[in-house]
């Protein structure tokens, strides 16, 4: 079986379209999406896209997983699994979040992972479940009283929250916290953006995933690259910074960075990272000579 070992600076670099035919193990780095065939094993920790015509016969392991076209194999995905309305998986998921779209398919069994606070959510019209009012009479009079003492102190300490925080100016920032957008969402919707060449709404996308400070070094790795690719070089330094402070071993990004660095005239800067990524690998000759080249 071949092994197949793939790692782009750009997310839709790696993109194969309809008409590819792979096997084998497919690894990769970065944002991946598929419109042709591929069967074998797929092990990636990031996002792994499939195309309306992808046609996917392989276990896959990844950080999230956008399914448009069909699936058939266990999928296990420690951030998110989303299944678009011409999406179909057959097949067991392992996750701690699942969005199915109406008109979605899906043939297995679905795992929440233990310790996350996993949740499903299915488009469409929800089954029926009976709603009980706070205030529905119960057995007992003393059942009733003690229901709506309760609303009324819910109600109390809502009001109570509500007037301090207008009175220390944090009432609409916390508006914007419970308002607050999923981030692999955002992600996912800059790259489609790009990748139809919608530059501007794409942009607007990744700077509105920026204000949301996560501290995920995946995000900000693949927002650096969507930046690089949309010729926003100072914002991509930013974001590559990010990625190093939250994952100070993956050194893939200090080469990135460096050779940005490097194309802006930062040597200083360049300098900097060439000693971290010698200090990590004491045995890459190649930077060592580039350190010495520096000064």
């Amino acid at each position: 079986m071949n092994k197949i070992e793939h790692g782009n600076i750009h997310p839709f670099n790696s993109f194969f379209c309809e008409g590819t035919f792979m096997k084998g193990v497919l690894k990769f780095n970065g944002a991946l999406r598929f419109d042709g065939k591929f069967e074998g094993e797929i092990i990636t920790d990031d996002t792994f896209i499939v195309g309306k015509t992808g046609e996917i016969k392989a276990n896959i392991q990844t950080g999230s997983l956008f399914n448009s076209g069909e699936i058939n194999g266990n999928i296990s995905a420690f951030s998110k699994i989303a299944i678009h309305s011409e999406g179909k998986i057959l097949g067991n998921i392992k996750t701690p979040m699942l969005t199915i779209e109406e008109g979605a398919q899906f043939n297995g069994n679905c795992e929440m992972d233990k310790g996350t606070k996993g949740r499903e959510i299915i488009t469409g019209e929800p089954p029926s479940e009976k709603k009980i009012h706070p205030l529905t009479s119960v057995k007992t009079n003393k059942k009733v009283i003690v229901t709506a003492t309760g609303v009324f102190i819910s109600i109390l300490v809502a009001f109570t929250l509500y007037y301090f925080t207008n009175r220390l100016n944090i009432h609409d920032t916390i508006k914007k916290i419970l308002k607050q957008e999923n981030p692999m969402e955002l992600m996912q919707t800059g790259l489609s953006l790009k990748e139809q060449g919608r530059k501007e709404d794409a942009i607007k996308t990744f700077r509105r995933l920026i204000q949301l400070n996560v501290n995920d070094p995946h995000i900000h790795l693949t927002t650096a690259r969507a930046f690089i690719d949309m010729g926003l070089e100072d914002e991509s330094i930013s974001e590559y910074e990010k990625a190093i402070q939250y994952d100070p071993e993956k050194m893939e990004t200090y080469n990135e960075l460096f050779q940005l660095y490097t194309k802006k005239g930062m040597d200083d800067k360049a300098i900097v990272i060439l000693k971290n990524i010698t200090e990590k690998d004491d045995k890459n000759l190649n930077s060592r000579l580039r350190l010495v080249a520096l000064y």
